[in-house]
């Protein structure tokens, strides 16, 4: 299982769930809006402590944004434009 895929798709998931953008996540996490971008697109994996600062911004327990327990956003949006 590759976590850092599970996690960064989870980032990206609960930051649309809240509604926020990546710059407000970036405020929140004490961090750039560049490395989020860089999360979520996979070509960077974050540190220990970014992981519990963007956790906590998002307002997840940490070990929640490693769990692929919800459908993908991918999967969430494909859902969402069918409804239109």
């Amino acid at each position: 299982e590759d976590y850092f895929e599970t996690f960064r798709l989870n980032v990206k998931f609960y930051r649309e769930q809240k509604k926020m953008s990546q710059s407000q996540l970036a405020i929140g996490a004490d961090c750039t809006n560049g490395l989020i971008g860089q999360i979520e697109a996979g070509t960077t994996k974050p540190s220990f402590d970014r992981i519990v600062n963007i956790a906590a911004a998002l307002q997840v327990h940490p070990p929640t944004s490693f769990s692929a327990t919800h459908p993908p956003p991918s999967a969430t949006q494909r859902a969402s434009s069918s409804q239109s």
